[in-house]
């Protein structure tokens, strides 16, 4: 059973990192306006969260053994922020395009 969760785990770290880098860069360099750094806020809470952690590993390797226990919900929440923002801006885009254009 451990064997399986670790596996799993293991599994998530790629997709919960690359996900919302993803879809931070596709929304940094698609998107404009307010939607831009909406679409940039995942790297923000990432630097703020792995950078303080990666410079502790380098003076103490067992420092953080648990790192993946805090980094599954983070990267879950970044995933579903990530969604739910994509989402959001398809809806805004869609309203947007059946609006008629008003012309002088």
């Amino acid at each position: 059973m451990i064997e399986v969760l670790t596996e799993l785990l293991l599994l998530l770290i790629p997709i919960g990192l690359l996900f919302p880098f993803g879809m931070a860069f596709y929304g940094g360099f698609k998107w404009r306006g307010a939607w831009r750094i909406a679409s940039l806020a995942p790297l923000s809470v990432l630097f703020l969260f792995f950078a303080p952690m990666v410079f502790d590993w380098m003076g103490d390797p067992t420092s953080h053994n648990l790192w993946g226990l805090v980094f599954v919900p983070i990267s879950l929440l970044l995933c579903i922020y990530s969604v739910v923002l994509l989402l959001m801006h398809r809806k805004a885009a869609r309203k947007r395009a059946e609006e008629p254009i008003l012309r002088n």
